[in-house]
């Protein structure tokens, strides 16, 4: 999901659309406040064992 005033710049679609992902655009007018400060909140991958799903999270 990529917040923002404008939408993503094309080379970053691009990438997505190569690495077999998409970007969902989401104007930041549409998010209320909550939602915002929980998409601000990074978790860090507690372990190396964790480090074999962490692909189906990050990218």
């Amino acid at each position: 999901m990529y917040v923002g005033l404008k939408p993503p710049r094309s080379v970053f679609r691009s990438v997505a659309s190569h690495l077999g992902r998409r970007i969902l655009y989401v104007p930041i007018g549409q998010m209320d406040s909550g939602k915002m400060k929980r998409l601000r909140v990074v978790h860090v991958l507690d372990g190396h064992d964790k480090r074999d799903i962490a692909k189906d999270y990050i990218w």
